[in-house]
């Protein structure tokens, strides 16, 4: 296979992965990267970076610590609405306007770590959620240490 054959058969096998990277979710990378980085976490250390659990159960010698969030967010987009106006020669004419609109849409998790003998065992987010809706739960506990 000739060089530069090569190098477009290379650079079209990678185009998928730099594309899907490109429009990666930052909030869904970091939730779920702190459902592995946070095992271990012993805690009185998950309590210190996530607060205070909205509720805690015990049950079989483990405790489940569950935190909620919800809020809203705005999603714009675009809408092709009609304006009504007059032209140069007073004429009254209706045009298309493109218009920014937005959606307000819920955002809500709850997010639950489950602990043992040496700390947490198990991040799970709830039924029917987006891990990127609970990046709020875990951000503070997967900043980066200061130097």
């Amino acid at each position: 296979m000739e060089r530069s054959s090569l190098a477009r058969v290379l650079a079209a096998l990678a185009m998928p992965a730099l594309l899907a990277t490109g429009c990666a979710d930052p909030d869904q990378e970091l939730a779920v990267a702190a459902q592995a980085a946070l095992v271990g976490t012993p805690k009185s250390s998950l309590i210190g970076c996530a607060g205070v659990p909205d509720r805690s159960a015990s049950a079989g010698g483990k405790e489940f610590l569950t935190y909620s969030r919800r809020g809203l967010e705005s999603v714009p987009r675009g809408q092709t609405v009609m304006v009504d106006g007059y032209d140069r020669k007073g004429r009254h004419v209706v045009r298309p306007r493109q218009v920014t609109v937005f959606d307000l849409r819920e955002r809500a998790c709850e997010a639950t770590f489950t602990l043992g003998e040496r700390g947490v065992e198990q991040v799970v987010y709830g039924e029917g959620a987006s891990p990127a809706q609970c990046a709020a739960v875990v951000r503070a506990c997967m900043a980066p240490a200061a130097p």
